[in-house]
């Protein structure tokens, strides 16, 4: 009866991260979006919209990454977890009030903010909830979240956009990640940490993990190779509306 609660309670917590993560895609990906829909009401110039769909939001957010990833060793990752949602629903519900190009810059920074500790926070939880042998299928459902929210984006993001305007569809797409982060805090638990790294190997801190995985040859190449594949999948995306 345990290991059976305890099977729901995994489950659970897996289809809760991956809604978070289908959220977060789903928030950063109507900007691209409804983007030429706001170039010609504001008149920016194609800079202006790159800087908007891209650097704005990937620069912050890449750098927000580390620190969040390292913060999250430390603090309560269901907690982290939580308030990120919360941040970056109501930085894209900022989105759809703001009126001009600036207010739009910081909002969209703001999204980037706040979506930073989402992946570090889902995979290091899926770490503790499944053994080794189950990870790589409850990360490929975790990541899977993902597409879904490019897809809905693309689907519902542009019909509530035609329907009734680009500031409605951010204005819209805040409250689901509000009442996620209510339902992850209420009926979830943070799972008990793995203590250990593979081989008994320790990291002490930021720089003790890049170390680490400095030490590890293979995890360089994927990391290197994750970032050729996600700079061109960011900018493929941008050309997909």
């Amino acid at each position: 009866m345990g290991e059976e609660k305890g099977a729901e309670g995994r489950g659970l917590l897996l289809v809760l991260l991956s809604l978070s993560y289908l959220l977060a895609y789903f928030d950063r990906t109507l900007m691209i979006v409804v983007g030429e829909t706001i170039k010609a009401e504001f008149q920016l110039s194609d800079k202006q919209l790159s800087l908007l769909t891209g650097a704005s939001f990937v620069l912050i957010y890449g750098i927000c990454g580390v620190i969040s990833g390292s913060l999250l060793d430390r603090w309560s990752r269901k907690k982290v977890l939580v308030w990120a949602l919360i941040f970056w629903s109501v930085a894209t519900a900022l989105c759809g009030t703001a009126r001009n190009f600036a207010q739009l810059a910081i909002a969209r920074a703001g999204v980037g903010i706040g979506e930073a500790p989402n992946m570090p926070a889902g995979l290091s939880m899926i770490g503790d909830l499944y053994p080794p042998a189950k990870r790589p299928m409850a990360s490929a459902l975790f990541f899977a979240g993902s597409t879904l929210g490019v897809l809905a984006a693309f689907l519902l993001g542009s019909w509530m956009a035609a329907s009734w305007g680009w500031r409605t569809a951010f204005l819209a797409a805040a409250p689901p990640g509000i009442l996620l982060a209510l339902v992850i805090a209420l009926v979830t638990r943070e799972p008990e940490r793995e203590r250990r790294l593979v081989r008994g190997e320790g990291a002490d801190g930021l720089f003790g993990t890049l170390r680490l995985i400095g030490r590890n040859k293979p995890m360089v190449w994927l990391l290197i190779s994750s970032g050729f594949a996600g700079y061109a999948n960011v900018g493929l995306l941008q050309w997909l509306p």
